[in-house]
């Protein structure tokens, strides 16, 4: 049960034909984004939230 057969992959000449990844990554791109975007912003700033430094430099 040992018995692992695992091969590595070169993600940059992966392909993947499954219709519900390419309905997933236009649903991030499109909707989870765009959204992360317009909150986090103010999640920063707004009174009563702790600030969250994730997208300042050092």
């Amino acid at each position: 049960m040992n018995d692992c057969n695992v091969a590595e992959v070169d993600l940059h000449n992966l392909q993947v034909s499954d219709p519900l990844i390419g309905q997933c990554q236009q649903l991030v791109r499109e909707v989870a984004i765009p959204y992360q975007w317009e909150v986090l912003p103010c999640c920063r700033t707004c009174e009563g939230r702790v600030p969250w430094h994730g997208f300042s430099g050092p």
